[in-house]
């Protein structure tokens, strides 16, 4: 006799069912991977985390630590980072016939990816380091610039400022009124 959904859903529920799906999801395994772990489809999944509030707990939390292990490791490889890299050997020795184990242990410096550093600069930097920075629109500002100059050169020589070149070309010819 099989399991209803509701029994298997009981199952998932449990603390050990719990630390499974959210240990899935911190592995980075995808919807449709834990679903097919779990042996239902991909619907019930959204449903149960729609529908119990500890299933969709941890499958967030999950998700919440492999996002910050992934930030992490992407931190790191932009700044650099220093491993100690560890080599063994293994002679014989003659006299009495044992293997002598040596290790030699060194540190290696890995350098900043500038993959990583460009990715960084331009998603949290955007201002400063996009690759196509936004072009300013001075249109607007050259206008005022205009106006207020003439209003200036105006108020010089006490004469009513005029109309600029571009407003005047842009107005059109209104029918007199009665």
């Amino acid at each position: 006799m099989g399991r209803t959904k509701k029994g298997l859903a009981d199952e998932w529920r449990t603390a050990d069912g719990l630390i499974l799906l959210e240990g899935w999801r911190r592995d980075g395994l995808t919807y449709d991977q834990i679903s097919e772990n779990m042996g239902i489809n991909r619907a019930t999944l959204f449903k149960w985390s729609k529908q119990y509030a500890e299933i969709r707990n941890a499958l967030k939390k999950g998700e919440e630590v492999m996002v910050y292990h992934v930030e992490n490791a992407l931190y790191k490889a932009a700044i650099g980072y220093d491993v100690t890299e560890t080599d063994q050997t293994e002679t014989l020795n003659e006299a009495t016939g044992e293997k002598i184990t040596t290790k030699h242990a060194r540190k290696r410096h890995i350098p900043p990816n500038v993959g990583a550093i460009c990715f960084i600069l331009k998603n949290r930097r955007t201002e400063k380091w996009q690759d196509k920075p936004m072009p300013i629109d001075t249109t607007a500002l050259d206008k005022l610039d205009a106006i207020l100059k003439e209003a200036r050169q105006a108020a010089e020589n006490d004469v009513e400022p005029t109309e600029t070149a571009e407003q005047e070309s842009t107005n059109e010819i209104q029918p007199e009124t009665e």
